[in-house]
């Protein structure tokens, strides 16, 4: 058996290379505990213009990395039977646009998840004068997911949609989701398939989403729900190893406004780490890699 650990491109990592690194470290750490000493583990750094031609012989990789020529060698790789976590196509589905066209598509409400009212606007085409937005929104770039800070931006209305519209197109981002602004309580998450789920509370929701007062979680906060739908929405998108956030509102309805591949893990990186070396070892328990 071979097995590759990538990282994800710095220039994806935003405000998170060392933490990305920590994540893809300890879960081949896990790996390397229980799987027979013959199991080939390597890692390596994922950057624009790299050869994936030495991994033709591995069993699976372990991919953090975003960028098109990588994702194009892993997807051939996939094709001839290497098992690629995430999957190529779960990772491009994280991207904005395609993101909300699933999510936003038949979500079942009857699992009470609900993906934020949008629309998608050229960066070059007039503003509609009549946005179904009344209390402010979020204008997010359409083509990836957040890749830096003003890649993500909450205006108040169409003047301020205008010069953000502005630098989107002069940064080469041709379309943007505009997205209904959910007031309640913003829960992050990451999860492992359905066999692990961890949370931290965020606070209320705000325009400054890096400095929410986070308080004191609600009593009221129903976990197993929020775990329940973060699965079904990773589902949806394809993902196995997946983080993201939510809005439980007022009337406790549940609004997924973001789901991510592979994140980092911040606050619960040990625990994530064995679980996604647990969910290796099932995959290949049939080859009998475990010591």
């Amino acid at each position: 058996m071979k097995i590759a650990g990538i990282y994800r491109e710095k220039r994806f990592s935003n405000r998170a290379v060392d933490a990305d690194k920590a994540i893809m470290d300890k879960a081949l750490s896990c790996l390397r505990q229980k799987v027979k000493p013959s199991t080939e583990i390597d890692v390596f750094q994922a950057e624009e213009g790299i050869s994936l031609s030495h991994l033709s012989g591995h069993d699976c990789v372990l991919s953090m990395a975003e960028h098109d020529g990588v994702l194009t060698q892993l997807q051939q790789m996939a094709n001839n039977g290497v098992t690629v976590l995430n999957s190529v196509t779960s990772i491009q589905n994280c991207y904005r646009q395609r993101l909300s066209e699933i999510l936003g598509k038949g979500t079942a409400k009857r699992d009470n998840l609900f993906y934020p009212h949008y629309v998608v606007l050229s960066t070059t085409d007039e503003i509609p004068e009549n946005l179904p937005f009344h209390d402010g929104f979020w204008v997010k770039r359409g083509d990836f997911h957040a890749i830096r800070d003003n890649d993500v931006q909450f205006v108040a209305g169409p003047a301020a949609l205008a010069r953000e519209m502005q630098d989107y197109a002069a940064r080469g981002i041709s379309h943007v989701v505009c997205q209904e602004n959910i007031t309640g309580h913003i829960i992050k998450f990451y999860g492992v398939g359905n066999r692990f789920f961890s949370h931290r509370y965020m606070g209320m929701t705000g325009p400054d989403r890096y400095h929410l007062p986070a308080g004191q979680q609600p009593d009221d906060l129903d976990l197993d729900a929020i775990r329940k739908n973060a699965f079904i929405a990773a589902q949806k998108l394809g993902l196995v190893i997946y983080g993201g956030d939510c809005i439980v509102d007022a009337h406790g309805k549940l609004h997924f406004i973001d789901v991510n591949d592979w994140p980092s893990f911040r606050t619960c990186a040990d625990e994530a780490a064995i679980a996604i070396s647990d969910h290796v070892i099932d995959l290949f328990t049939r080859l009998s890699i475990a010591s």
